[in-house]
């Protein structure tokens, strides 16, 4: 096409059969399957949240992913992260420290029992949301959402975090998470301001 339009026309005709060897354009990496840095064993997490839409009634699911690496950061990582563009209402992504920018797909640190991975959620109605592990590759961990806020960690790859949040952006409260937070429960709480006598 130029300037005022035009056809384009893609057809196999314009390709030229090559061997691999020395004539080929492409050759294929030296790097074999089986190297834990190789892209194809990164671990990959993919998470979802079912919500209700507020327009129409309906239940909804976003996925958002995430893969791991010692090569990548928070900072934007290209060919690592994708940025979302259709934010709806209700809705969640990764949202970095120091950077403005909303991801539906990111690369982050290789995962360790200190790493926190921040959500952001948009709430466009007060009520329940749910968040569990679509699908995962490469990882023998459990794996939390924690909510700072309230000191509550949810398993998700058996369980689901059922959150009930206010209408409204949460920020800075929601990540995910390699280990539980531990915090003692209401009634461990009461009884531990009492030490037994003899």
């Amino acid at each position: 096409g130029d300037v005022d339009g035009g056809t384009i026309t893609f057809n196999n005709s314009q390709r030229e059969y090559k061997l691999e060897g020395t004539d080929a354009v492409f050759l294929k990496s030296s790097r074999s399957k089986s190297d834990s840095e190789s892209f194809t064993n990164l671990p990959v997490l993919k998470i979802g949240m079912n919500f209700k839409n507020v327009v129409d009634d309906k239940l909804y699911h976003r996925q958002i992913g995430v893969s791991f690496s010692q090569y990548t950061s928070f900072a934007y990582d290209k060919g690592y992260d994708a940025e979302i563009y259709d934010v709806g209402s209700t809705d969640f992504y990764w949202k970095f420290p120091n950077d403005e920018d909303k991801y539906v797909i990111a690369g982050v640190q290789a995962i360790s029992n200190d790493l926190e991975v921040p959500l952001e959620l948009t709430m466009g109605y007060s009520g329940d949301v749910v968040i569990k592990v679509d699908e995962m590759k490469n990882i023998n961990q459990n794996v939390y959402i924690t909510d700072k806020v309230e000191g509550i960690s949810y398993e998700i790859i058996n369980g689901k975090a059922n959150l009930t949040l206010e209408q409204g952006v949460y920020s800075d409260r929601f990540v995910l998470a390699f280990k539980a937070i531990n915090s003692l429960s209401s009634n461990d709480d009461i009884f531990s301001c009492f030490e037994a006598k003899e």
